[in-house]
């Protein structure tokens, strides 16, 4: 539903052509695999990668996600995934309610204090989060309660500063309650994406030349992407391709519909020849890598 399959063939079939134009051609092609995409401990599986440092030694890193548009790197927000948890004591809520410590009441102010919160933070700040376990049996005063949260801002350090904040109302709302907290994050952050505007004219080019109009200016937002960790390390090209109406969007049985359907195939081959075309023309011409480089640095900058 997100187009996945779309995004790893695309990848595939890049990275084995270019790999198959360079017997006599100085230069590699490394095809990275990124499991446990949006889940588990280690979700958001490039923050591993950068993490483990495996993109030292890799000048540029491409990669296209499927949408309803051609166009190019947008920025992406960065998010930090987190738990919170309450620990308080349990009693009987009628018999002996003043021996317990409720939890519950903790995870309610909590959630409180973050809608005041939302009145005082910036227009990029996203702050959403639901109740995983809010107790076991009305008649007994909580013990334990638990919420997830993602904290979206535009950049990793402003995401930072709303997120102590948060941590702060948390640990506000278990003092106010007598219980305990605990943060902790489920999963790997991921920071804005870093976009490289000349990497993105390059790939403008090579899609034109394979027929496509490439959108520059769409306001289309893009939500959160981990290869916004790899972007801060270097240069990276983040372009969607269309498989789809306007009208659908991602995340939807729709969407799904359309990864697998023939636009979604077709998309697979575009998309492998404009990667691969595109790392063909950095490997040959070492002036246009060492211009994405220098466009690189003067973004991050």
């Amino acid at each position: 539903a997100c187009g996945h399959n779309v995004i790893a063939g695309i990848s595939v079939a890049g990275g084995v052509a270019l790999a198959d134009s360079l017997e006599n051609v100085p230069g590699e092609v490394v095809i990275y695999g990124c499991p446990a995409e949006e889940g588990g401990q280690n979700g958001s599986a490039k923050g591993s990668f950068v993490r483990e440092k495996l993109f030292e030694g890799i000048d540029v890193a491409m990669i296209i996600h499927p949408s309803s548009e051609h166009s190019i790197t947008k920025n992406s927000l960065a998010v930090n995934p987190l738990d919170f948890e309450f620990f308080g004591k349990s009693a009987h809520a009628a018999g002996s309610p003043e021996s317990g410590k409720n939890a519950l009441d903790a995870l309610l102010h909590f959630f409180n204090g973050i809608a005041t919160l939302r009145q005082h933070v910036t227009s990029d700040v996203k702050i959403h989060g639901v109740i995983t376990h809010g107790g076991d049996a009305p008649n007994i005063i909580p013990d334990y309660t638990k919420a997830r949260f993602y904290i979206r801002a535009a950049t990793k350090e402003g995401c930072d500063e709303v997120t102590q904040k948060i941590v702060d109302i948390a640990n506000g709302a278990a003092l106010m309650t007598g219980c305990k907290a605990k943060v902790s994050s489920f999963q790997n952050r991921v920071d804005n994406l870093v976009q490289t505007r000349y990497f993105d004219d390059l790939y403008v080019d090579v899609m034109k030349k394979l027929g496509v109009e490439v959108l520059v200016d769409s306001k289309k937002s893009m939500g959160s992407t981990d290869v916004g960790n790899v972007s801060h390390i270097v240069p990276t090209i983040h372009p969607n391709i269309k498989i789809c109406d306007s009208c659908v969007v991602g995340h939807t049985h729709e969407f799904n519909e359309a990864a697998g359907s023939l636009a979604g195939d077709e998309a697979v081959i575009l998309g492998g020849k404009a990667l691969a075309l595109l790392g063909l023309k950095l490997i040959l011409n070492e002036s246009e890598l060492l211009k994405v480089k220098e466009a690189f640095e003067a973004t991050k900058k």
